[in-house]
């Protein structure tokens, strides 16, 4: 009677437990939602495909600085019917696909419970405590939908294709997804089609069962993948895309990412449950070991594609969807390993007590998980490595309380005579709403700046070693307003910085009284003197020394005069923050 009722009310029990608490974390991680500013590049995107320009980020010019096709066509949908931002309908959206991958994976939990790991439902547990994780899925990027897809995939490969006729097909329509969704998840799709050939071979390449186990999972490839790429190819003029050349991604550069992939593991524990999952993927059978073996491929690909890669400069942004099947890959592998420990030694089947024990281990590694993942917040809040940024640096630029580069934007728009070219190192936010013709000083979605070679025994910042800085080139290059590092100052920074080499300096006053600058080109193009009388400008009449008494002390004012002058000097670079 024990062996009856007991698996099905333990069942209950952690389906009810898990179900709670993502319950519980979803309202704080939703008030915590936040936005990195490269989102607006495929926003900008979006934009001009709904304006009927096409997917471009410069009306006429067919560059192909994005890596997410999918997420941008999502985004096309809130612009489509008239909103004038994509992030409140992508917020939601990444909300809705939150709570959409942590459903998959309690029902992975369920169907690994059903075949002998108690412990499973709970294993989702420890990835809730996860803060880089989850705070991913609301960013306004592409990152919710990349994990879901992962996820997805992984849970159709761990089913038994002759009792499930669809799985392998599903697998692979979602692994296709995922590269549509990002470029590199074709580095994801890879471990997917080895675990799928390692595990399901044998049905797959047998002559009666062909059909249906190895043709249909083409199918996706071939009539999506193919015909998608094809049309890149025809639409772009280029097989890879051109973030590829601008963030020189056909260089290796294995130290740096080797500091990168072990700082991840050094800040969220995963190297001291690490043994227990590689005994697990020798000692587990069935749909156990179609989990691991897979999440374990998956694993390790990413790992070595980011390695060598030398990382991101967003914070562990390439590591989280292979994450979201690591972690509860950890708890699986404890329960595995413990119940087969536990079994009659004999027959090697396990039995109701083998997988209590089972049970035992696998709840206690979550729940030590857990809390060792909850204790790491604060220090993967604020750890990275050179070059990188961690996710309140990254959200700083469009957060309302620090540099809230939309609302400068939106000012910009408001000045700036409609048919000037702009150029700038923030390519997201402010392009998204003053919307000219841009010039991304990074290369990303400029075919002419990612293409000059990068020397690749002087490598710079992660994704940034492209940057056209001297503004005699921006200036040649057709740019009639260079918009500097938009910080937010309390003084007009303009009027202590006198004109140099035909470039002036002009301070915008935003709303909240404080000021940003547009460095002026090519004043044929912009009237400064109509943009001096404008109320939103610092006046053009107020004397240096009117000036520097507005700022208080000589000598903080000179300090700033002697910044300014620095930043416009030709050959300096210009973009960086002051």
């Amino acid at each position: 009677m024990l062996s009856r009722w007991f698996p099905r009310a333990l069942l209950a029990l952690e389906v009810a437990v898990s179900t709670v608490l993502i319950a519980t974390h979803f309202w704080p991680l939703w008030q915590a939602r936040w936005i990195q500013d490269d989102a607006y590049i495929s926003f900008r995107y979006a934009k001009h495909l709904v304006q009927g320009h096409g997917l471009v980020y410069n009306v006429g010019a067919h560059v192909e600085g994005y890596t997410n096709f999918l997420w941008t066509l999502l985004s096309a949908i809130p612009l489509a019917i008239g909103a004038p931002d994509p992030i409140i309908f992508m917020h939601l959206l990444s909300a809705a696909l939150w709570l959409a991958t942590y459903a998959v994976l309690l029902r992975l939990g369920i169907r690994l419970f059903a075949a002998g790991i108690w412990s499973a439902p709970l294993a989702l547990i420890p990835l809730l405590a996860h803060y880089s994780y989850n705070q991913w899925f609301l960013s306004g990027m592409e990152t919710p939908l990349v994990c879901f897809l992962t996820v997805a995939a992984v849970y159709f490969l761990c089913l038994d294709p002759e009792r499930h006729p669809r799985a392998l097909f599903l697998a692979s329509l979602c692994g296709v997804a995922l590269t549509m969704t990002r470029a590199d998840g074709i580095v994801t799709i890879a471990a997917f089609a080895l675990a799928g050939v390692l595990l399901h071979g044998r049905i797959m390449f047998h002559a009666a069962h062909r059909r249906r186990y190895l043709v249909a999972p083409l199918l996706p490839v071939v009539l999506v993948y193919v015909p998608f790429n094809l049309w890149r190819v025809w639409y772009y003029g280029s097989f890879y895309p051109n973030t590829y050349y601008a963030k020189a991604a056909y260089l290796s550069f294995y130290e740096r990412g080797w500091t990168y992939l072990m700082t991840y593991l050094d800040v969220y524990p995963f190297l001291r449950f690490l043994p227990l999952l590689v005994a697990a993927l020798v000692l587990a059978q069935g749909m156990v070991r179609h989990f691991l073996w897979t999440t374990a491929l998956c694993g390790v690909a990413v790992s070595f594609y980011v390695t060598r890669l030398g990382g991101d400069f967003m914070e562990w942004r390439f590591l989280t969807p292979i994450t979201g099947v690591l972690y509860p890959a950890l708890v699986v592998g404890a329960d595995a390993t413990a119940n087969w420990l536990g079994a009659d030694w004999r027959g090697r089947s396990p039995s109701m007590w083998s997988r209590a024990l089972g049970t035992v281990a696998g709840a206690a590694v979550a729940a030590t998980l857990f809390l060792l993942t909850q204790q790491a917040t604060p220090t993967a809040r604020n750890t990275t490595v050179p070059g990188q940024e961690s996710i309140p640096l990254l959200g700083r630029y469009c957060d309302a309380r620090h540099f809230n580069w939309g609302e400068v934007g939106k000012l910009f728009d408001s000045v700036l005579p409609q048919n000037i070219t702009i150029a700038t190192t923030s390519a997201g936010i402010i392009p998204f709403f003053c919307d000219r013709t841009c010039i991304d000083l990074h290369g990303l979605t400029d075919a002419q700046i990612a293409r000059v070679p990068v020397d690749s025994k002087d490598r710079g910042r992660m994704g940034h070693e492209h940057w056209l800085s001297d503004l005699g080139a921006i200036r040649e290059r057709g740019a009639d307003v260079f918009l500097p590092w938009a910080a937010r100052k309390p003084h007009a920074l303009a009027l202590v910085t006198p004109p140099v080499n035909g470039t002036e300096l002009v301070s915008a006053r935003l709303p909240s009284g404080d000021y940003v600058e547009l460095q002026i080109l090519n004043r044929a193009a912009v009237d400064v003197e109509a943009l001096r009388a404008d109320p939103m400008f610092a006046p053009a009449h107020e004397s240096m020394a009117q000036a520097l008494a507005q700022l208080g002390r000589r000598e903080e004012a000179m300090e700033h005069y002697r910044k300014a002058v620095g930043l416009t000097q030709p050959g300096a670079p210009v973009g960086a923050q002051p």
